[in-house]
C-alpha cells in the first residue's frame, strides 16, 4: 500500500512540475523577483534572431536594394511590353512601329514613378527589413504569440506533461525502495 501513495504522489509531482514549467514559458507577465516568462523576456532577442533569418536564409545573402531595384526594373519592362502589345493588338499597329517604342518608353517611366511614390521598394536594405521584421514582432501582444505556441506545440506540451508524471513515478518507486532497504 506504501508503493501505490508512494508513486501516485509523485507521479502528480511529476506532473504538476511540469504544467508548472510549461506555464513559465510564458508566465509570470511582469518580472516578479526578477522571475519572467522566459519567451516573454526574451522577446527582443526572438524577434532579432527572427529578423536576422528573415533577411539571411529567406531573402537570400545576395539581397541588396541594387537588386531590388535591378529586378523592379525587369518587372517594369515586362509589363510596359505586355501592356504595348495587347494595346497593339487590339488596335492593328504594326510591330515596328516607332508607336509602340513611344509607348513602351512613356508606359515604363509612369510605372516606374508609380511603384516609387507608392511604395519606394528600391530603397530598401538590409537593415530596413531587419527593422521592419524586428519591429512587426516585437509589436505581436504577448498573448497572441502564447495563444499561437500553444496552438502549435499543444500536444507536444501535453505530451510533456504526462512524461512528468511517468518519471514521477519512477521516481516514487525508486524512493520507496530506498526507504524499504534502508
Amino acid at each position: 500500500m506504501g508503493l501505490v501513495i508512494t508513486v501516485f504522489f509523485s507521479s502528480i509531482i511529476g506532473y504538476i512540475t511540469n504544467v508548472i514549467a510549461i506555464k513559465m514559458l510564458f508566465w509570470p507577465k511582469k518580472e516578479i523577483l526578477h522571475i519572467q516568462g522566459l519567451l516573454i523576456k526574451r522577446k527582443p532577442d526572438l524577434a532579432k534572431s527572427i529578423s536576422d533569418l528573415v533577411v539571411t536564409r529567406l531573402l537570400g545573402t545576395d539581397f541588396s536594394s541594387d537588386l531590388v531595384a535591378s529586378k523592379l526594373s525587369i518587372f517594369i519592362s515586362d509589363a510596359a511590353k505586355s501592356l504595348v502589345n495587347t494595346i497593339a493588338d487590339y488596335s492593328k499597329v504594326p510591330d515596328d512601329s516607332v508607336a509602340i517604342t513611344v509607348m513602351e518608353d512613356s508606359i515604363k517611366i509612369k510605372l516606374a514613378s508609380w511603384v516609387s511614390n507608392s511604395k519606394n521598394i528600391s530603397s530598401l536594405d538590409v537593415d530596413s527589413i531587419k527593422s521592419i521584421v524586428y519591429e512587426n514582432i516585437m509589436a505581436i501582444p504577448d498573448q497572441e504569440i502564447e495563444k499561437v505556441l500553444y496552438d502549435i506545440a499543444a500536444r507536444e506540451f501535453r505530451a510533456i506533461e504526462i512524461i512528468g508524471a511517468i518519471i514521477g513515478a519512477g521516481i516514487g518507486i525508486i524512493n520507496y525502495y530506498i526507504g524499504v532497504l534502508l
